[in-house]
């Protein structure tokens, strides 16, 4: 399973970026400030951290939008 996800990330310019000490202080400040999943504070944190946009279509990062620069997908 595992080595399937990984040839599918190979795929596309997908970059993994290994977890630290540093990002996931980060997701616990975000977490314990906002009702949103730990998984999706790991990905704010990292677009603080690279001063990126993170790219959803989940709701829930509605909550985070005065934190960081979020850009929609939407059905249309």
């Amino acid at each position: 399973m595992a080595e399937t996800i990984i040839t599918q990330f190979n795929k596309y310019q997908i970059q993994l970026i290994d977890v630290d000490k540093k990002l996931t202080y980060q997701a616990a400040k975000l977490k314990a400030k906002y009702a949103v999943a730990y998984v999706d504070c790991f990905a704010a944190a990292l677009s603080l951290r690279m001063k990126a946009l993170l790219v959803t279509g989940d709701p829930e990062f509605r909550k985070l939008e005065h934190e960081i620069k979020l850009e929609w997908i939407t059905d249309e």
